[in-house]
């Protein structure tokens, strides 16, 4: 078993401290930190936007398909409109 100085101790349990610890305010700062509650509205609203996300990449094969046969039919009628 390795004995430590001092110097090593202190600066081992610092950077376990610094790990294990929550982050907090710097200590000049004489700001005051304000936190918003996160509300079942939100909440909720963040579950929402997941699931649309979601399922926006899960389809995505599908709407590529759909904009690229729109884009096709865009193109014939400005053919058209251009006399080509």
């Amino acid at each position: 078993m390795t004995s430590m100085s001092g110097a090593q101790q202190s600066q081992t349990g610092e950077a376990e401290a610094q790990i294990s610890s929550p982050p907090t305010a710097n200590v000049g700062d004489t700001t005051p930190v304000r936190y918003e509650p996160n509300t079942n509205l939100t909440q909720i609203s963040d579950w929402l936007t997941k699931a649309i996300v979601g399922v926006g990449l899960v389809n995505w094969h599908n709407w590529l398909d759909s904009f690229n046969e729109a884009s096709k039919a865009y193109e014939k009628i400005c053919t058209v409109a251009q006399g080509g």
